[in-house]
């Protein structure tokens, strides 16, 4: 089922709604944080979740909230929209105690703090992760970076 593939929110990938439908179905999850989870989807995965689950608190964070997202929010009454970036710490503070955190393609772009500290942060403040990072894909070779 491929429920918001042509929606205004955008391309969204049905793997990461799966992601989203087994952890609430299998995990408890009954809040979350969706970090960087503007760009390119409108905010899509939380709402996804918002209007298929039951969700007793839900955090959209991101350092550029669209008119879209902000005017789509104000629909749901658990949900909280917090302008900034996720690493910073007071970013990390308010979104204490959610049952899961979406990082859905956005550690790759993470360098300061970096994606350990990142998790090692959110890790302190979540029982559940749900990452979604894919890689580039588009050609038959492949080459790995060396840390």
């Amino acid at each position: 089922m491929r429920l918001f593939e042509s929606s205004p929110e955008g391309r969204l990938k049905q793997a990461k709604l799966d992601l989203i439908d087994f952890a609430f179905e299998n995990h408890g999850v009954r809040s979350f944080a969706d970090l960087g989870g503007v760009w390119g989807v409108e905010g899509g995965y939380t709402f996804y979740a918002l209007d298929k689950h039951k969700v007793d608190k839900a955090f959209l964070v991101d350092t550029h909230p669209t008119k879209v997202v902000l005017e789509k929010a104000k629909k749901y009454q658990q949900l909280e929209v917090l302008e900034g970036s996720f690493g910073d710490q007071s970013m990390v503070s308010q979104v204490a105690g959610v049952d899961a955190v979406f990082f859905f393609d956005v550690l790759l772009h993470q360098v300061s703090p970096d994606w350990d500290t990142i998790l090692e942060l959110y890790g302190r403040q979540t029982r559940c992760f749900i990452i979604y990072i894919q890689q580039w894909i588009g050609s038959g070779v492949t080459s790995r970076l060396l840390e």
